[in-house]
C-alpha cells in the first residue's frame, strides 16, 4: 500500500550510512561505484565500538517507535492488504513474520522511480482515477527513459540492497534466523509451489521403498501428478525487461499459473499486468482474467 507508513530499514547501520554517505563518497576515487560507498561504510561500521554505535541504534529505535504508532493508527482506518489472501479451502494463508526483521527492497530500480514520482503522477491523472492507474503511468514513463536516465535509480536500488544485506547479517547474528521466510514473498513467490510442498513433506520422503516397478505403482484413478506444471519459456526480450525491473521471478510465477496459461495472454501482457499491480502476482492475475 503506497499510503501506508514506511518501516525504517537498514537498522542503525542504515542511519550511519545516510549520515556519512557524502563524506565517504568524496573520500573515494571519482569513478567509484555506489557499491564501493556501501562497502566502505560497512568497513567503517564494523570497526566502531558499541559506544560509538549507540547513538545510531537509539535513533533507529526512535524511528521504529514512530513507525509502530503511525502503523497502528493507519490500521484503524484501512483494511488489510494482500498479505493475507484467501488460500485453497477458504482459509487465509497467514504468514507470521518478525516485525523486526529487515525488509528486502523489492521492485528494482523501477520501484525507486515510482516512489520518487508517485505524487507527481497522482496529481497529473484525472480525479477519481484508480491506484493502479498511477503504476501504469509510471511504467509507461519508465519504459521511455534512456539507460542513462535510469542509472541513478539503479544505483539507489543497489545501495538499498547493500544496506539490506548488512542489516540482515546483523539480524541473523542476533536471532539465529535465516530470514528465508521473510524473503519468499518479496521475491515474488506468493505461494509455495507444488514442487516445494513435495520437498517439505517428510512423511512422503520417509515412506518405505516399494518393491514394485514404478509403472506398477498404485494410486487413485485420475490423481494429478505431484510435479508442478512447467512454465513456458518466457520471450527473451520480455524477460530482459522483467529482470531490469526485478520482476523476473514474479513473471515466471504468473506465467506458470494454469488459468493464465489457458488464457492465451502474451508474456508482454503478463509483464504489463505485474507492472500495473506493483509486482503482486495474484492482483496481476485478477486484472488479466477479470476476476
Amino acid at each position: 500500500d503506497p499510503e501506508a507508513p514506511k518501516k525504517p530499514v537498514g537498522g542503525a547501520y542504515g542511519i550511519f550510512l545516510a549520515d556519512n554517505r557524502e563524506a565517504i563518497k568524496k573520500s573515494l576515487p571519482a569513478d567509484a561505484k555506489i557499491t564501493d560507498v556501501t562497502k566502505e561504510a560497512g568497513k567503517q561500521w564494523a570497526v566502531l565500538s558499541e559506544e560509538a554505535k549507540k547513538p545510531f541504534q537509539d535513533r533507529y529505535i526512535e524511528k521504529s517507535e514512530v513507525y509502530k504508532k503511525e502503523s497502528e493508527e493507519y490500521k484503524k482506518t484501512h483494511v488489510a492488504d494482500d498479505d493475507e489472501e484467501p488460500a485453497k479451502g477458504g482459509k487465509k494463508a497467514k504468514k507470521e513474520k518478525d516485525p523486526d526483521a529487515p525488509k528486502k527492497p523489492a521492485g528494482g530500480a523501477y520501484a525507486v522511480y515510482l516512489a520518487d514520482n508517485r505524487e507527481k503522477i497522482n496529481k497529473s491523472l484525472p480525479e477519481g482515477h484508480k491506484m493502479t492507474d498511477v503504476a501504469k503511468e509510471a511504467g509507461r514513463q519508465w519504459k521511455e527513459l534512456s539507460e542513462e536516465a535510469r542509472k541513478p535509480f539503479q544505483d539507489r536500488y543497489l545501495e538499498k540492497s547493500e544496506v539490506y544485506k548488512k542489516a540482515k547479517e546483523e539480524y541473523m547474528k542476533k536471532t539465529g534466523k535465516t530470514g528465508d521466510d521473510e524473503e519468499e514473498e518479496e521475491e515474488g513467490v506468493e505461494e509455495t509451489s507444488p514442487a516445494k510442498k513435495q520437498k517439505a513433506s517428510p512423511k512422503k520422503r520417509a515412506a518405505p521403498a516399494s518393491t514394485e516397478a514404478p509403472a506398477a505403482k498404485r494410486g487413485r484413478p485420475g490423481a494429478k501428478a505431484s510435479a508442478a506444471p512447467e512454465a513456458p519459456e518466457i520471450d527473451s526480450s520480455v524477460m530482459t525487461e522483467a529482470t531490469g525491473l526485478n520482476l523476473h521471478v514474479a513473471l515466471k510465477n504468473l506465467a506458470a499459473r494454469p488459468d493464465v496459461l489457458s488464457s492465451g495472454k502474451s508474456h508482454k501482457e503478463l509483464l504489463e499486468a505485474l507492472k500495473g499491480n506493483n509486482g503482486l502476482v495474484n492482483k496481476a492475475k485478477a486484472s488479466l482474467l477479470g476476476a
